[in-house]
């Protein structure tokens, strides 16, 4: 007779079974199951005919790193089809993303911009548009300028000294000759602007270089003049209180042999490529309208007065010249630019008073070098420098930058085996700097103070 046993199930309910019966209940049929994870909650539980779960197998998860530039748009980050989910996501960063860089009143990416940006001088879209007829207009002469003029005065004076040829345009078409003519304005033909007056142009002809303007040019009328060819050999315009800008043609220079150029040109805001002779001693003198400078190339000794100017930024080619003082009691310029220095004997900008970066000086020949006005020099940043070879003083700006003292010492021509001299840059200064710092000057054969 088989043993029997006593199986209760739900706690309640009683039955006799024998022990190969009640096998089923111990031993049970158990089930194995996987599961890959998912972004919902999912309940693992075993087939219908199975007790139960014997084991639970969850599935490796494969996860993306994937990096994201920002944009000007919003951008959805997902994984590739390939990966169940991202595992890092990196933002890439720019070092340039600094207040510096951004428009002031603008805000990128939570930071608030601090530059100003300067307006760049362009023609009133209302005026006759004198650049365009220059370029169309068919006469076979060398030499073309247009000047453009508002309503002001009745008539147009103007003989040889200007041209061989002249037209206007209201339609009055001159050979010019030594007796001066006068051209009476047709006021009908003028181009209303919204400024509030009107516009009218002439345009000059000749064969020979155009070497004055000023006895053509309008002082209170002619605002905007555009010439084909460089003008060389110019002389000044001076006081001439309406012209905004002067422009040439193909990327053309303004070759300048007077003393007082643009001096009280109050209105001017832009000029071409320009190249000064040694007498400009005043060359941009309460041009308080100009901003930014084109590249200037000094000849002979390289003198020039920009004083008193609201230009802010300029690059000066100095190509041979042994001497260059200029931007005296300039309280706008703010950068300095230099290219071709080799042959500089002597330097001084001290009297910008508001400059606080200077480039591309190449000092192998000077022997006076003055950059800075006073102990409370604003310059922050000097670059690309080379060839220091002469004792100069950096001690009156407090505010160079750390990378500006190594650019410097980097910069002194190394004097192993000579007398040795000295270079000056002041307590402040030398506190920026470590001991091995200091050595690269002192292994050159230099003494810092």
């Amino acid at each position: 007779m088989e043993e029997e046993i006593i199986v209760i199930e739900d706690d309640e309910e009683e039955e006799i079974v024998t022990i190969e019966e009640a096998e089923e209940f111990v031993y049970p049929d158990l089930q194995e199951k996987e599961v890959t994870p998912t972004g919902e909650i999912q309940e693992v539980i075993a087939d219908e005919g199975i007790y139960g779960l014997s084991k639970v197998t969850v599935n490796k998860v494969s996860l993306q790193d994937k990096s994201v530039t920002p944009s000007c748009f919003d951008q959805e980050v997902m994984a590739d089809n390939t990966y169940s989910g991202l595992n890092k996501v990196t933002v890439v960063g720019d070092s340039n993303l600094i207040s510096e860089n951004i428009t002031e009143g603008k805000t990128i990416f939570g930071v608030a911009g601090s530059a100003k940006v300067e307006e760049i001088w362009q023609p009133e879209p209302d005026w006759w548009d004198i650049k365009t007829i220059l370029k169309n207009d068919t006469e076979n002469y060398a030499h073309k300028f247009i000047v453009l003029s508002t309503d002001g005065s009745p008539t147009w004076i103007a003989s040889n000294s200007s041209g061989v040829r002249m037209k206007t345009s209201d339609g009055g078409n001159y050979n010019l000759s030594s007796t001066p003519i006068t051209h009476t304005w047709d006021r009908m033909q003028d181009k209303p602007c919204s400024k509030g007056y009107k516009t009218r142009y002439c345009i000059f002809y000749t064969n020979s270089e155009v070497t004055n303007i000023k006895n053509i040019v309008n002082p209170q009328d002619s605002i905007y003049i555009v010439a084909n060819t460089s003008f060389k050999n110019l002389n000044n315009i001076s006081y001439n209180y309406a012209l905004e800008a002067i422009e040439i043609l193909d990327d053309g220079e303004l070759y300048n042999y007077a003393t007082t150029f643009f001096t009280y040109c109050c209105s001017l805001q832009k000029v071409p490529k320009l190249r000064f002779s040694p007498a400009c001693n005043g060359g941009f003198s309460n041009c308080y309208l100009l901003k930014t400078l084109p590249k200037i190339t000094f000849e002979g000794t390289g003198y020039s007065g920009f004083t008193q100017t609201g230009i802010k930024q300029a690059t000066i080619d100095c190509n041979g010249i042994n001497t260059f003082q200029a931007f005296g009691d300039n309280p706008n310029l703010e950068e300095l630019n230099f290219l071709n220095t080799e042959s500089l004997k002597s330097i001084n900008i001290s009297m910008a008073r508001a400059l606080q970066k200077i480039s591309g000086l190449n000092l192998i020949n000077a022997t006076s070098i003055y950059l800075f006005q006073s102990s409370d020099s604003t310059v922050k940043i000097i670059e690309d420098i080379s060839n220091i070879n002469a004792p100069c003083s950096f001690s009156m700006s407090s505010r160079l930058t750390y990378q500006s003292l190594l650019n410097i010492f980097n910069a002194l021509v190394d004097l192993t085996g000579q007398t040795a001299k000295t270079l000056t840059i002041g307590p402040t200064n030398k506190s920026k700097l470590s001991d091995e710092d200091l050595l690269i000057a002192v292994n050159k054969n230099w003494s810092v103070s």
